[in-house]
Order: structure tokens, then C-alpha cells, then sequence
């Protein structure tokens, strides 16, 4: 930077600005600087805008592994109390309610093989005891899953609250439950086993939503034998499945193993999150030690 004496005699410097100092930016300069500014914020912005959708994603995927997960583990654990599985071929009538109705068929009315339905009579906590209003932990209970489509259930007010319009396509996995007044040494009685929705008056209860309708609800029933432990050969190999069971299969017959699969999809904001198909294993523990020692 240059001074210059102004006068002499006053003896007074004065800042000379160079000719570079004096010029501003010129009207282009700053339509370029803003443009740059602005393309710099819109890619700041997409930025932010695609992280937070992918974090969104993770998160509605991490809810839908954990309650497919929470779900099969309530249905492995509960069958594996089971002391008799209903096998391939029975009818079963529920008391009729949205919560309950065949999606083939409309009504209440439902078939183990044919459906998507299983069902079982859990243990009694308490064996020695009869079953009574007053030790219901010594009582059978009536366990059946089932699916059933979403966009139905929906339109009954109490479950309005569920409506979701980009997953009308969906189903829902029901959790039916109902305590019997039975007690474990009744299931010796073949006519003891509920079958009719004079016995089965419960409603369900959802146990999953958004299941994938293109994975059906999977079941697998192999390995059958007779409720007092006696082995149940329908082909003749001398294995206990559950094959060439009869037309009408008598109540005696139950399951003593089998695989239940079904997978999960939701769709959010456009995209569909899809889940891979969860295996359950049926597995009663007193029946298979039934079936190792009869």
C-alpha cells in the first residue's frame, strides 16, 4: 500500500488506496458466487433429506425383524407345551367374529392342511389339580394361529385404528386363545376335543402384522401318532407321520411334530421392505417323549 503527502507543510500523511481496493464485485460475480451457494445447499439438502430416509428404513425394518422374531418364538414356545396337536384334515369352527373369519371361505369355519390354521390344547400349568372356576391353571387351553387379510379387518370400528391404505394387500397373523374347562386326564375322552364354536367362543388377538401374502402361511404337519402314544403308520414304512391319514381323522391322531413359516412386508413412503421367511418348528415336548418312550 502507497502513502502520499498531501502537503508538505501540513505534514500530514493520507492513505492512498491502491486501484485494486477501490473496485467492488460486479452484478455477475455475485449471481455466480449465489448460484454455487445455491447448488451447494441443494446437495447439503439431499443429503440430509436421503440419510434421514435410510435411517427411516432401518428403523421400520428393525421393528418388523423384531416382532417376526418375538412372533415365532410365542408360537415355538407355546406349541412345545402342546398335549395334543389337531393333525391335517379336521374341521374346526370358531365363534364368528372379523377377528375369526376364513379368508377362503368368508366365515368362521376352518381346516387344518386346507387353511392357513393351526391349532393345539396346551398343558394346564397344573396337572393334579381339576380344572375348576376356582384352579383355572389346572385347565386345558385352546390354542389356534391363524391368517387373516388385513384390508378386512380393518373396516370393523375396532380396528379402524389400523387402516393403512399402502398395505390394504397385507395379512395378519391372529393369535387365538380360549381356556377350556377341561382337565388333562379329559383328553383320554376323544369327545372331549373342541371342535365347534359351542365350545370356542373366544375372539383373536393380532400377534403380527403386515405378513407377506405371496409366502402363504406355511405348514408343515410330519410325524404323527395316536393321543395314548401308540405309533400312527399311514404309508407302512413304520414311521409315525402323517401321511394317508383317514378321510375323517379321528381326534385320537396328533401331531408330534412339524414347521410353520411365514415372512413379513411393509410398505413405507413408496418403498417395500420385505423380509425373509421365518421358520418355526411344532415340536411338543410330551408328545415327542411320548413317542421315544410309549
Amino acid at each position: 500500500m502507497k502513502t502520499k503527502w498531501l502537503d508538505p507543510s501540513m505534514n500530514k500523511p493520507v492513505l492512498k488506496l491502491s486501484k485494486s481496493y477501490q473496485q467492488g464485485l460486479s452484478m455477475i460475480e455475485l449471481l455466480a458466487a449465489l448460484a454455487i451457494f445455491v447448488l451447494l445447499l441443494i446437495g447439503l439438502t439431499q443429503g440430509v433429506l436421503g440419510g434421514s430416509a435410510s435411517v427411516s428404513t432401518m428403523l421400520w425394518q428393525g421393528e418388523l425383524v423384531e416382532d417376526q422374531r418375538v412372533a415365532s418364538a410365542i408360537i415355538a414356545n407355546r406349541s412345545a407345551n402342546a398335549v395334543y396337536v389337531y393333525v391335517p384334515g379336521i374341521d374346526i369352527e370358531l365363534a364368528y367374529d372379523v377377528s375369526t373369519l376364513n379368508p377362503a371361505t368368508n366365515d368362521s369355519q376352518w381346516q387344518v392342511g386346507r387353511d392357513p390354521f393351526l391349532a393345539f390344547i396346551e398343558s394346564p400349568l397344573n396337572k393334579l389339580l381339576s380344572c375348576s372356576s376356582s384352579t383355572p391353571e389346572a385347565c386345558l387351553v385352546f390354542v389356534a394361529y391363524y391368517a387373516i387379510r388385513r384390508d378386512r379387518l380393518v373396516l370393523d370400528s375396532q380396528y379402524h385404528y389400523l387402516k393403512d391404505d399402502s398395505n390394504n394387500n397385507k395379512w395378519v397373523l391372529m393369535e387365538y386363545e380360549q381356556r377350556l374347562n377341561l382337565s388333562y386326564d379329559d383328553l383320554l375322552d376323544a369327545n372331549n376335543i373342541p371342535i365347534d364354536s359351542q365350545v370356542l367362543q373366544a375372539k383373536g388377538n393380532i400377534l403380527v402384522d403386515y405378513l407377506d401374502p405371496s409366502s402363504d402361511f406355511n405348514l408343515t404337519l410330519n410325524w404323527c401318532q395316536n393321543i395314548d402314544g401308540s405309533l400312527n403308520d399311514g404309508d407302512g414304512d413304520s414311521n409315525p407321520d402323517c401321511l394317508a391319514l383317514p378321510t375323517t381323522p379321528h381326534p385320537y391322531l396328533t401331531v408330534v411334530s412339524g414347521n410353520l413359516s411365514f415372512k413379513n412386508s411393509l410398505v413405507r413412503r413408496g418403498k417395500t421392505i420385505t423380509l425373509g421367511s421365518i421358520s418355526t418348528p411344532i415340536s411338543p415336548r410330551g408328545l415327542y417323549n411320548a413317542l421315544l418312550n410309549p
